[in-house]
């Protein structure tokens, strides 16, 4: 009886070891990808805040009493929006007098232009007599006197037609602008008058801020200005933690001499931002860089797994094996984590599948597509 027994526990010792060996050689389905290489540098927080490049007040172009205001602090105005508008009651009357005093010059011109024609054609006529019987030096100079004042009366009423029609355009621009209008888009920040007050020619009545226009401007020290050229990408950080990409614009050469900083302009763009994070003089993160670009090892984050002893690891796929490889992390980018030792850019690891890997575990690598990708010695490539 103990033998059978005894043969019974060998028997079944076997065939948990035997089930053992199976299950470790079943591969695992993993998704792999490809160790990239990126261009990093070092970089530094420096404050910075954010800038309108458009804001103005918005200037009355004739004097006059404001008759209403068509907008309040705060609003969101359109371009050519009306803001405010003046009593045109006397506006009215002076079109409408600059009208009549131009049909005045226009008949003037008229007349001007028929006492000149009928000058010319009786000092003509008086002309042709000369050397004859009936030729009268007494009429003729007369005749010539009569058509050089005709020809200045006509000049006069030209000049009359001038100032008509300029005083007519003035009448049509003051009855235009009675209605004074958004020359931009913005935000209203301040409303300068109220119905009745009068405005004198240019008066400011609000002014607006365009907060589509908005740059970052940093006061950057001169130490850190060497290799930062126009067109170069920086990481700006908002208030909340909020991050955008902004753009070099412009290095302005002024330098401040108590700081040794000179300012730097960079477009930036807001969209889909939380409108309570934009505001003109808003204070932003720029990640400065201190140090020249280089290529680095980048792991997507979800390829790491720690260890037991509380360093980091991840799984490269070898010839269809999960290859257990400790890893030395540097600093944090858009594209992952930056690798100093342990993989090179050759490696594929595992980034799904990896928290239940043992190494050496035999693996099915698929691409993020579920497609199968075959892994030798390193190199990769589509499998057939």
């Amino acid at each position: 009886m103990k033998l059978f027994l005894k043969f019974t526990a060998v028997c079944l010792s076997g065939m948990l070891i035997a089930t053992s060996v199976m299950a470790q050689g079943k591969a695992v389905a993993v998704t792999v990808e490809k160790v990239k290489l990126a261009n990093i540098d070092d970089t530094t927080p420096l404050l910075a805040r954010l800038i309108a490049t458009v804001d103005s007040d918005v200037a009355a172009r004739r004097d006059g009493i404001v008759d209403s205001v068509l907008f309040q602090v705060g609003d969101k105005i359109e371009k050519d929006q009306a803001l405010v508008r003046l009593d045109d009651e006397l506006v009215d009357i002076q079109l409408q007098n600059a009208e009549a005093l131009l049909l005045s010059a226009r008949a003037g011109i008229i007349v001007a232009e028929a006492r000149v024609t009928l000058a010319k054609n009786a000092f003509e006529r008086q002309s042709g007599l000369l050397g004859g019987v009936a030729f009268s030096k007494g009429r003729f100079d007369d005749l010539q006197q009569s058509a050089a004042e005709a020809i200045g009366e006509l000049s006069r009423a030209s000049a009359q037609l001038a100032i008509a029609q300029a005083a007519f355009a003035r009448a049509k621009y003051d009855r235009k602008h009675s209605v004074i209008v958004a020359p931009f888009a913005g935000v209203a920040i301040t409303r300068n008058v109220q119905p009745g007050q009068y405005i004198s020619l240019g008066g400011a009545v609000a002014m607006l801020l365009d907060l589509n226009g908005l740059e970052i401007e940093a006061d950057v020290p001169v130490n850190l200005l060497k290799g930062l050229k126009v067109g170069r990408e920086l990481e700006a950080v908002l208030h909340d933690g909020t991050r955008a990409v902004a753009t070099v614009r412009t290095l302005l050469p002024v330098e401040t001499v108590s700081t040794r900083t000179r300012p730097v302009r960079l477009t930036v763009s807001l969209q889909g931002v939380e409108p309570y994070l934009i505001a003109n003089g808003k204070t932003v993160t720029i990640l400065m860089p201190i140090s020249a670009i280089t290529d680095v090892v980048i792991v997507p984050k979800d390829a790491l797994v720690q260890g037991l002893d509380g360093g980091w690891m991840v799984f490269v796929a070898r010839d269809g094996k999960a290859i257990a490889q400790e890893v030395e992390i540097g600093q944090a980018s858009a594209g992952g984590l930056e690798i100093l030792s342990g993989i090179t850019s050759d490696d594929y690891v595992v980034i799904r599948g990896n928290e239940r890997l043992r190494p050496n575990q035999s693996i099915n690598p698929l691409d993020s597509d579920g497609h199968p990708v075959l892994v030798i010695a390193s190199k990769t490539k589509s499998a057939e």
